[in-house]
């Protein structure tokens, strides 16, 4: 009998979507703003505005997709790859943000760069956020597997052990990736 209901609450959690999930995982996703804003805060995007951007913006993917599609990709998925949808779209969020701002300030040349703009990268160094953003898709395009492996640990903040069961790998190798990856970034970005 206690398979059974823990056959149903499954089941219960791989119908629900990006807005029944958010709340349960609220707090996490939460630290996961937290981590791709990094120390360096603003005013004008604290971290419960990038947590609710990502939401909206995870919201809409879901619904411009396909039911089945849309719940395969999040509504079934653990936490920890939902976490690793989020870390993403925190990401694309606070990059298209820096993107705009710097379009709209860029006088003679020169981008202002905000503080909140800049971020920490597996280097443990502070970054600027659209040079990491550059060498992930520079990455990307060398090996797409590694880019989302970075993502997933610096912006999902996903463990080791929740990055093997992402990636379907082992933790030792998911260890050896990891390394390779950051001393790729840390080649890329001097």
């Amino acid at each position: 009998m206690e398979h059974g209901s823990e056959h149903g609450r499954i089941e219960r959690v791989r119908r629900r979507g990006v807005g029944e999930r958010f709340p349960d995982l609220y707090t996490e996703l939460r630290s996961v703003a937290d981590r791709v804003l990094g120390r360096h805060q603003s005013p004008s995007l604290a971290p419960s505005d990038l947590l609710h951007e990502a939401f909206f913006k995870l919201h809409a993917e879901e619904a411009r997709s396909p039911a089945e599609t849309a719940s395969r990709v999040l509504g079934e998925q653990p936490d920890a790859t939902f976490k690793a949808c989020f870390g993403a779209a925190c990401r694309d969020v606070l990059i298209d943000r820096l993107r705009r701002r710097g379009a709209q300030k860029r006088g003679g040349g020169q981008q202002h760069v905000e503080a909140h703009s800049r971020i920490f990268v597996p280097d443990d160094r502070e970054r600027d956020a659209l040079e990491i953003d550059d060498a992930l898709n520079a990455l990307a395009h060398v090996d797409a597997d590694a880019a989302r492996l970075v993502q997933a640990r610096v912006f999902g903040g996903l463990t080791v052990a929740e990055c093997a069961v992402l990636f379907g790998s082992s933790a030792r190798t998911i260890d050896r990736r990891w390394a390779a990856a950051v001393e790729w970034l840390r080649a890329r970005l001097g």
